[in-house]
């Protein structure tokens, strides 16, 4: 039989290859001796689970819980942050607020996903320990970390756009007030006559 653990609910594999899962929820916790004493209590004795399970049935229920709230949030602030990154884009003005958006958003979104990877890898590695076959969605968490890196890569686009953006600023500010006071200074140099 085949378990997989899904953010909205767990599907177990029979041998025939019909599959009974759960109703779906969000956040649907990684807490094996919680699931199986509630969902799949009929099927299989979660009793029977390596006792990391049951003596820590918190930590694994607490941290992937806490890791979809966190990606939850990550993704309000990251969705808010698009507002002032389109004023920045088009106004050149804004850029502190995007920068204070993806970065909330990130520190959520890397938070949330070290958070799913503990509690996964560390539940592979204790079926793993009791001779059972437990391997992570490499595609699911390949996503995961692929959008830390982008965001990486964003956050790092976003600051030196900031600071060229900047630096624009002060040298038109710059060459701006350099030819008003070469301009008033022409101007009062020609209209003073000094007689001796």
């Amino acid at each position: 039989t085949i378990t997989k653990w899904y953010n909205y609910g767990i599907c177990y594999e029979i041998n025939g290859g019909e599959s009974i899962c759960s109703g779906t929820r969000a956040a649907y916790p990684f807490s094996p001796f919680r699931n199986f004493r509630t969902t799949f209590s009929l099927i299989f004795n979660a009793n029977s689970l390596p006792s990391s399970f049951i003596n820590n049935e918190n930590t694994y229920y607490y941290l992937s819980r806490i890791g979809y709230g966190f990606e939850i949030v990550s993704v309000v602030f990251l969705v808010a942050a698009i507002i002032p990154h389109l004023v920045f884009i088009f106004a050149r003005k804004g850029g502190i607020a995007t920068i204070i958006f993806y970065s909330i958003g990130f520190i959520f979104l890397l938070t949330s996903v070290v958070l799913s990877t503990a509690a996964f890898t560390k539940g592979r590695n204790v079926f793993n320990d009791d001779g059972s076959s437990a391997t992570l969605g490499s595609k699911a968490f390949g996503l995961a970390w692929g959008s830390v890196g982008i965001l990486i890569f964003a956050f790092i686009s976003l600051i030196i756009s900031h600071i060229s953006n900047q630096k624009d600023l002060k040298n038109k500010n710059f060459n701006s007030n350099i030819s008003g006071s070469y301009y008033n200074t022409n101007t009062t140099n020609t209209s003073t006559n000094l007689l001796h």
